[in-house]
């Protein structure tokens, strides 16, 4: 009997100890949770009929340009570049390309044939000398294939003031390579071109060229300009175009408003940058006395004046009010 209450009560202690644990898991496991489970996020969807507006940027109303300036070398002309952060660019031209090459000889063959060859920008040429073999002279040239002229030669001269003058039948130093030429450069820093400068022994020659005449140049010598051209451009520092100065070109002439002495050509157009008073009274020689150029032309008959074509305005044909015959 006693077995048996002994063995009831080791049974009732053990029911009370299985149901404390379970108590005891309840009240760890539930605080656990609610140290660790995050309060529910509530969403509240929106419906409306409105256009959601786009993100944008402030609208580009002005160009802001920082400017890059380069000077002019041998080869490239002097520009300042303008650029805007928008992509937006543009470019101004300063200066002329200088034509300075910095030249070296290079011999073919361990001989004493070569060319000479610009060490900044490669370019070649097949002779470089002084542009006068006698006297003192600071003007140099030199001859070459490459350039943008086509094919035939490029015979460019450079230095600083005048250019020597040549008699009608006196070779230049350039000579040989007129009859081949397509392009002649007088560059900055000379002055004048010289009398007979480009006259092939006294003849004109059939092919043409293109001249490029710089702004430092104030003076065309007589007879300086024989080689054919269609149309001359001169620079804007011209003041006296000598007698027979013009002959090579046959079609139209550009004058400066600098001008004030002209030998003029007949079968000539003549656009002219200044007003009509401006022309008629630049100066010009008739039976070897210093007249006007309105002056010389009335005095010639009618047939002969009608010979002689000027426009006023450099920016092309204008009505008959601006032609004067």
């Amino acid at each position: 009997m006693k077995r048996i209450l002994l063995l009831l009560l080791l049974l009732s202690a053990l029911v009370l100890l299985l149901t404390s644990c379970d108590l005891l898991g309840d009240l760890l496991g539930n605080g656990t949770a609610a140290a660790t489970t995050a309060a529910p996020t509530v969403t509240t969807a929106v419906t409306t009929t409105e256009p959601i507006p786009a993100v944008t940027t402030a609208p580009h109303t002005a160009h802001h340009y920082t400017a890059t300036s380069y000077e002019a070398t041998c080869h490239s002309d002097g520009i300042v570049e303008y650029v805007c952060a928008c992509g937006d660019s543009y470019t101004e031209r300063t200066a002329s390309k200088t034509y300075r090459h910095e030249f070296s000889f290079e011999a073919l063959g361990g001989g004493l044939s070569g060319e000479y060859v610009c060490e900044v920008c490669g370019l070649r040429a097949i002779r470089y000398a002084k542009a006068c073999e006698w006297g003192d002279t600071d003007c140099y040239y030199y001859v070459t294939t490459e350039h943008a002229q086509g094919e035939g030669y490029e015979i460019v001269i450079l230095g600083s003031g005048d250019m020597p003058d040549f008699g009608e039948y006196e070779a230049q130093p350039w000579d040989l390579y007129l009859p081949e030429a397509v392009s002649i450069v007088v560059a900055d820093g000379v002055t004048s071109v010289g009398a007979n400068a480009f006259r092939f022994f006294g003849y004109e020659l059939d092919q043409r060229v293109t001249y490029s005449i710089s702004d430092t140049v104030t003076r065309l010598a007589p007879n300086s300009l024989w080689m054919k051209t269609s149309s001359l451009t001169l620079g804007a520092s011209v003041e006296r175009i000598e007698e027979g100065a013009l002959t090579g070109v046959k079609g139209s002439v550009y004058l400066p408003r600098s001008l004030t002495y002209l030998s003029p050509c007949a079968d000539l157009i003549y656009y002219y940058e200044g007003s009509l008073d401006e022309l008629y009274a630049i100066q010009t020689t008739y039976l070897a006395n210093t007249v006007t150029l309105r002056e010389r032309l009335e005095a010639y008959p009618e047939a002969v004046r009608r010979k002689f074509h000027f426009y006023v305005n450099a920016s092309g044909l204008k009505d008959d009010e601006e032609y004067w015959r």
